[in-house]
């Protein structure tokens, strides 16, 4: 039975651990050695059976509690450098590869979203955790990922955290609620991609990070400007988007006609408990995704936190976010 949707701020992290965070540089897109000399380990591959390299990244505790992140869209495996601080704090190792054809993985022309939890359950086994369960955490086009890996694997997935979701884009309403230029793209992307493709050189690929950086606040709220100007630099802010696109924009195109095709999996058929994060401000991702997921997803809970956007809630609330998770998944 799905528990009935949270309206508020959700769990918060004491008083002393947001010190704690704010002198550790928690929210950097980059991150310092900590005390221990160790840095998080951005660049790394893998090489799957039928002979594709798969790249990740790895933050938090190398010997914590497994959790895979998957990145939003437009993005790669280091939008998950926020969640480094938060997840050394709590004992959790985030693995958070780049999607095929995506940063450092090669692409994969025919993938579909059920091919997604194969490349995974690879990556696991090279990390010597296929006997282990784990945590996924999904950003924005990232928790289609999740919900797929949820869906077909049960036994491994211990929990599932989404973050600002998408929803299948035949979902009534999903596709006219998007924002202009995503419904843009995913429309070419599915019958135009090379006009996709044309589009997201022009406006990611050649711009400078200030150019780029500019043209992303104008499409966030107040609260997302506030936590990108945090960061640091516009080269800083902009990695996880550019290195999206190292390899051109291909990949980014498969992975918006992924979401725009049929899932080949249902929501509802996810067991693992999910908790759902949307942020009241987020100009990006329809608040009335959080509750069709809600009313979905058998095991779960949607929190709503007042006045985050898109980029803010991750940056803001990673540590509450992570915290929920392994809650959810005792």
């Amino acid at each position: 039975m799905t528990r009935r949707p949270e309206t508020g701020t959700g769990p918060r992290a004491s008083a002393g651990e947001q010190a704690r965070a704010g002198r550790a540089g928690a929210g950097r897109a980059v991150w310092r050695p900590t005390g221990d000399g160790t840095a998080p380990a951005e660049n790394r591959r893998v090489r799957l059976p039928d002979g594709r390299l798969l790249g990740y990244a790895e933050y938090g505790d190398p010997t914590g509690s497994p959790l895979f992140s998957f990145h939003g869209g437009i993005s790669s495996r280091l939008d998950a450098a926020v969640l480094d601080g938060p997840a050394r704090r709590l004992g959790i190792r985030v693995i958070a590869p780049d999607r095929p054809g995506i940063g450092l993985s090669d692409r994969a022309p025919h993938r579909t979203l059920t091919s997604w939890p194969v490349d995974l359950e690879r990556l696991a086994t090279h990390l010597d955790l296929e006997a282990e369960r784990f945590l996924v955490l999904g950003w924005a086009a990232g928790g289609a990922y999740a919900m797929a890996c949820a869906a077909m694997l049960p036994t491994r997935v211990r929990a599932v955290a989404l973050v600002a979701s998408t929803i299948p884009i035949d979902a009534p309403g999903a596709r006219a609620a998007l924002d202009r230029s995503n419904r843009a793209l995913i429309t070419l992307a599915r019958r135009a991609p090379w006009a996709a493709r044309l589009m997201l050189r022009w406006l990611v690929q050649r711009p400078s990070p200030d150019r780029l950086l500019g043209s992303l606040i104008g499409e966030l709220s107040a609260a997302d400007t506030v936590a990108l100007e945090r960061l640091g630099p516009p080269e800083r802010v902009t990695a996880p988007v550019r290195e999206a696109m190292r390899n051109g924009p291909t990949g980014v195109v498969d992975d918006l006609r992924v979401l725009a095709r049929p899932w080949g999996f249902d929501p509802a058929s996810i067991t693992a408990p999910t908790r759902i994060w949307q942020g009241s401000a987020d100009t990006l991702v329809p608040a009335f995704y959080a509750r069709w997921l809600g009313e979905r997803i058998p095991d779960s809970m949607v929190r709503v936190v007042r006045g985050e956007g898109h980029v803010s809630l991750l940056h803001h609330r990673g540590f509450d976010i992570l915290a929920d998770l392994l809650t959810a998944a005792a």
